[in-house]
């Protein structure tokens, strides 16, 4: 086999390793910034969430407020069994 069929070895790079060419360079990094539109994004995220939220919670009050009108306004009636069997 030639050099030039042979798979090459792969050269792995630790995190220290990293680190440590990092601190030998003295390169600072960034840090993480993040823009105003991020922050506006989230807040209008949230807002609409909530105010899904109370929707939601609304509407299902009305319909328990019907549903508990419906409810009450039946009377039911339960005689004595006059012996007549319909069956």
């Amino acid at each position: 086999m030639t050099k030039a069929s042979r798979p090459a070895k792969k050269a792995t790079v630790t995190n220290r390793e990293i680190k440590d060419s990092v601190e030998e360079l003295k390169i600072s990094l960034p840090r993480q910034k993040k823009s105003r539109f991020y922050y506006q994004f989230w807040s209008v995220a949230a807002l609409s969430v909530l105010a899904g939220q109370l929707y939601v919670g609304t509407g299902y009050r009305q319909m328990s407020r019907s549903f508990d009108r419906i409810v009450d306004s039946i009377i039911v009636e339960i005689t004595e069994d006059s012996g007549t069997k319909f069956y």
